[in-house]
């Protein structure tokens, strides 16, 4: 073979492997460049502010007074909306809503006056809170769990509801607020997120929520034989101190 045709193929060889070696390289550097671009671009953006949404449920315990005329421990839903004033602040303020359930009785009946229907008489206690709320997230993380304090004030709404029910058809025929009265209510507790995903967590909190004298209507612990559910009740005043262990969930938008 002639010596100068190999020594052709030689440099058209090298010189491909320098131009791969330039691509490689103007490859890399264009890649680091870019990248680093992107992320400074993401650094000068403005940070956006928090909403937060809570929802769950309710376990309720009551306290004091309260306990000694309600002891059975109430159940119940929660929610909340959170806003945050600026993006690096540490703290949130909005509403939470809380609904339990004190007790409910009822009673069977055959209205002659309707042709013998059956009906169906319940009458219920509830409790609704309506908070104004503040939250504070301290730099009191735990591995992957934001720990926060909760803060409320406002009104407990102590209410009871009388309902007719058609059995057959399970339908409402009527239905009455029987009792309504307000307690001014305060109080916070503590709580922790958990998270799922960057928008979604596992929301845990235990508060405490004293409040002043109101009256409401307490199940009675034996009920008398009666054709009145009103019957299965009773009628109390006191201060509605509660505690309330609430699980759900919070989005993060």
């Amino acid at each position: 073979m002639d010596k100068s045709l190999c020594m052709s193929n030689g440099l058209v060889q090298t010189s491909r492997i320098h131009v791969n070696i330039c691509i490689a390289l103007w490859s890399l550097t264009f890649t680091f460049f870019f990248t680093n671009f992107l992320l400074a671009q993401q650094e000068f953006e403005e940070p956006k502010k928090l909403v937060i949404v809570d929802f769950g449920m309710n376990l309720g315990i009551n306290t004091g007074v309260f306990k000694e005329n309600i002891s059975h421990k109430t159940f119940g839903l929660h929610t909340g909306v959170y806003f945050q004033r600026n993006p690096f602040d540490a703290y949130t303020y909005g509403g939470h809503l809380f609904y339990n359930q004190l007790g409910s009785y009822h009673v069977n009946f055959i209205d002659q006056a309707a042709g013998g229907l059956e009906l169906r008489e319940v009458v219920s206690s509830h409790v609704l809170g309506l908070m104004a709320a503040f939250r504070l997230y301290p730099d009191l993380d735990i591995g992957k769990m934001k720990m926060y304090v909760h803060l409320l004030f406002g009104p407990k709404i102590l209410y009871a509801t009388q309902s007719l029910f058609d059995i057959n058809r399970e339908f409402i025929d009527e239905f009455d607020i029987i009792h309504g009265s307000v307690s001014l209510s305060y109080g916070g507790g503590v709580g922790v997120n958990y998270p799922i995903m960057r928008w979604l967590q596992i929301n845990a909190r235990w508060d405490f929520i004293p409040g002043i004298s109101a009256s409401y209507y307490r199940k009675l612990d034996e009920i008398p034989v009666t054709d009145f559910a009103i019957d299965g009740f009773e009628k109390k005043n006191s201060a509605t101190d509660m505690m309330n262990f609430s699980l759900g969930i919070s989005f993060f938008f």
